[in-house]
Order: structure tokens, then C-alpha cells, then sequence
């Protein structure tokens, strides 16, 4: 996807799919697991009676987009130009990629 794309698009085409996926932050949830104990220990306690740890924790969700172009009337094939735009650390996984 581009800001300045070189084709005039029209009308239904280029098609795509939008994938959404909505996942929880394990990260914070893993610092929450081992932070427990000790967040545990030194919580403080508030003025209604509850209890603060010292730490805050981003639990909410991350939502994550795909967006998948299943058809355009405007395709060119451009060989190996997926290849050439592949994030180098894709590429460093895989040296022997072949797109099928």
C-alpha cells in the first residue's frame, strides 16, 4: 500500500481482504506472572481500602490488520518484486526463500 500509487484505480478494483485480528499483550501479562509476588508485597494500601502496586500494566488488547489484494485489473507481473521489498529480516531468516 502506498500513499502515491502508479495507477489510476477503478471502480471494485484493486479487491482486497482485511483481516483483524485482536490479540492479548503477552508481554505485559509474562512482566505481570513475575512481577506478582513482589507487586504483591510492597502494594500500598488506598484510602477506600484497596490495594496499589507500584507498577502499571498495559493489558489491553492489540489489534492487528492485514490487508491482502486478492484481485486488480491493473496487474503487471513484476518478477522477484516481493523479494525486493521483503523486510531484510524475513530475508535474513530465510536466504533460500522461493515464492510459489
Amino acid at each position: 500500500m502506498t500513499q502515491q500509487p502508479t495507477f489510476n484505480p477503478r471502480n471494485g478494483s484493486p479487491t482486497i481482504e482485511v483481516h483483524i485480528q485482536t490479540t492479548r499483550n503477552d508481554e505485559e501479562f509474562d512482566k505481570l506472572e513475575r512481577d506478582h509476588a513482589q507487586e504483591t508485597e510492597d502494594a500500598i494500601l488506598q484510602d477506600d481500602g484497596t490495594y496499589m502496586g507500584s507498577t502499571q500494566y498495559d493489558l489491553s488488547p492489540r489489534v492487528e490488520y492485514e490487508y491482502d489484494v486478492i484481485a486488480c485489473e491493473d496487474f503487471i507481473l513484476e518478477q522477484d518484486c516481493w523479494i525486493q521489498n521483503m523486510p531484510q529480516e524475513i530475508r535474513d531468516a530465510n536466504p533460500n526463500f522461493v515464492p510459489s
